[in-house]
């Protein structure tokens, strides 16, 4: 076999499979372990970048064969691996935890018990230790090391926030792995530390600033030891630095508006990040700059030397070159705001822009390190859906609820919410799931067995992120009604269900990204869809599925309701929006 093919699934070859299994021992016997390695990588790889969405007989023999080889293999105590394979299988810990997963073999337990009886066996035990485990490594075994590893297995561990947290088991070891931060000291870093960076936004509501003001402090040092940004500030020129700016996407559509309001003023420049889609809208900006920033800090673009008086981040969170570059002084005015709406706690940012009916006062020093400048309203302007309502019936007889969910909002007690709905429910359900593209191919079947495990398998229905908009849009319209997630709510998806004239249901907390959903009902008079807590939400959710003459009128009341001028009409809110930034730019020194 070629060193290109070997262990990669061919799942129309069956055969194939015995000959994987006897290069993978002939390597053992022969000692020749790198090369072995090697070839577990690259399996391991293909399972990363490739999503299967179902498991047939071809992918479930596959899977099991290469799992067991694998792991019999791996924990013989003469197998040894390099300082250079022992890195990138520890970066691949989340793979192996979800090929065992959905394998025969369920969790590597068994063989976290073969290596405790053998010497020097932190790596190896790092490399198969992971939130799926019941068996528990003690911490302080974990951290009497001089090395690294430990540091990359604490940050890879929660790359299981991807697959979202929804069986117990998960959850409860999540929660534990983040006690350790109390005792965090100068041998833990976080390496990669961009996924704990987004990822502590869907965890918990509250975790996100532990984890940001430990990463960014490290982040600046290193950055700002490597690179010296020349400024000369123009007052009248602005860039906008994102990786998102198409129209089918969220942080376009909550921002699009006020930023062409200022175009009238401003001379604007989008700074494109690697990651940018080729679909992108430059109808806006006099200049495009395309902006390349690695994890090591080297970046390459007109950023070093600019005129900027001001720099706009409208997701901030999102990737890793918008973490890296908002760590960095490209301009004397930094501002970010609702497209992703989480505080930097700690980056060099200055400002965040918000809504007075979205905001929290009393603990706006708890919500953000960026001082808070508030606008009119809900501090968005919202777009109305290019989507033509096609009225369209439905095809199933089950009620339908659309949860246009990204799947890393998933978490165990939202989903212990939906279990106890289909318990209570009088009616059959079908929970439509609109989950987005998954950022890992191997953790998609693990995703959907234990969604099925929870709520069972005539509940679900999960559509992969394939759909064009018109054909989500289709879908979401046959629904009945629309519920937002929690603890990290939607905003477009909202926006969407109401446009399409559904029932939502929001589930209102202390931060921006689950307190906008609800404001947006209250503007349109629909406060009795606003839950506070998960008994209410429960409550209205069941009302409406078993109350249909209540749904009824409530769908005849959003009828009638004149989205176009309460929601729609962005006027005031981009108004206000440039004022904030005219403000700024001429105040700022002051301030």
């Amino acid at each position: 076999m070629s060193d290109n093919s070997s262990f990669v699934v061919q799942v129309s070859k069956v055969n194939q499979f015995t000959s994987d299994l006897k290069e993978a021992i002939d390597l053992y016997r022969s000692q020749k372990y790198d090369k072995l390695s090697g070839n577990f990588i690259k399996a391991l790889e293909h399972f990363e970048t490739t999503t299967y969405t179902k498991m047939d007989a071809n992918l479930k023999l596959s899977i099991n064969i290469f799992v067991k080889v694998f792991l019999y293999l791996f924990t013989k105590p003469d197998y040894v691996l390099s300082d250079f394979h022992g890195k990138k299988f520890l970066l691949l810990n989340p793979v192996i935890s979800d090929l065992v997963a959905v394998s025969e073999i369920k969790t590597t337990d068994e063989y976290l018990e073969i290596l405790a009886k053998q010497e020097d066996n932190l790596l190896k035990t790092l490399i198969l230790y992971s939130a799926r485990n019941k068996k528990k490594i003690p911490y302080e075994l974990i951290y009497d090391t001089k090395s690294d590893y430990h540091s990359i297995w604490y940050s890879v561990f929660f790359l299981i926030y991807r697959t979202g947290v929804i069986s117990k088991e998960i959850y409860v070891n999540v929660k534990e792995h983040l006690k350790y931060l109390e005792y965090y000291d100068e041998r833990l870093f976080f390496y990669g530390g961009t996924v704990i960076y987004s990822g502590s936004t869907y965890w918990s509501e509250y975790v996100d600033k532990q984890i940001r003001t430990r990463i960014n402090p490290s982040l600046k040092k290193r950055l700002q030891n490597r690179i010296n940004i020349k400024n000369s500030a123009n007052k009248k020129k602005i860039a906008i630095v994102t990786d998102n700016w198409r129209p089918t996407h969220a942080v376009y559509r909550s921002i699009y508006n006020s930023i062409k309001r200022l175009r009238d003023d401003y001379e604007l420049t989008l700074l494109l990040l690697e990651t940018q889609k080729q679909d992108s809208d430059l109808r806006l900006f006099k200049n495009v700059e395309k902006v390349q920033i690695d994890y090591l800090g080297h970046i390459s673009g007109d950023l070093i030397e600019n005129d900027f008086i001001l720099v706009y981040y409208p997701a901030i969170g999102m990737n890793f070159e918008s973490i890296y570059l908002s760590n960095l002084r490209i301009a004397p005015i930094q501002v970010t705001g609702y497209g992703h709406p989480i505080s930097t706690f700690g980056a060099e940012i200055d400002y965040f822009i918000g809504g007075t009916d979205v905001e929290l006062m009393e603990i706006a020093e708890e919500n953000y390190s960026e001082r808070l400048i508030l606008l009119p309203g809900i501090g968005t302007a919202p777009m109305r859906p290019n989507y033509e309502i096609k009225n369209i019936k439905k095809s199933r007889n089950e009620f339908i609820i659309n949860c246009s969910w990204n799947h890393r909002k998933f978490n165990y007690r939202l989903i212990q919410n939906l279990k106890e709905i289909v318990e209570k429910s009088k009616k059959r359900i079908l929970f439509r799931f609109f989950i987005g593209s998954f950022e890992n191919g191997s953790g998609f079947l693990p995703f959907k067995n234990d969604l099925i495990s929870a709520l069972g398998e005539a509940n679900v229905e999960i559509l992969h992120g394939t759909k064009t908009y018109d054909e989500y849009m289709a879908l979401k319209e046959e629904g009945d009604i629309s519920i937002d997630a929690h603890h990290y709510g939607g905003y477009t998806t909202v926006i969407e269900s109401l446009y399409l004239r559904k029932p939502t249901v929001t589930f209102e907390g202390r931060k921006a990204y689950n307190r906008v959903p609800s404001q947006i009902l209250r503007i349109i008079g629909l406060d009795e869809l606003i839950a506070t807590n998960e008994k209410a939400y429960i409550e209205i959710i069941l009302k409406l599925i078993h109350n249909d003459e209540y749904r009824i009128n409530l769908c005849k009341r959003i009828q009638n309701i004149d989205l176009e001028r309460r929601i729609f009409d962005s006027d005031d809110h981009s108004k206000y929006f440039k004022k904030a930034i005219d403000f700024l730019i001429e105040n700022h020194d002051r301030l």
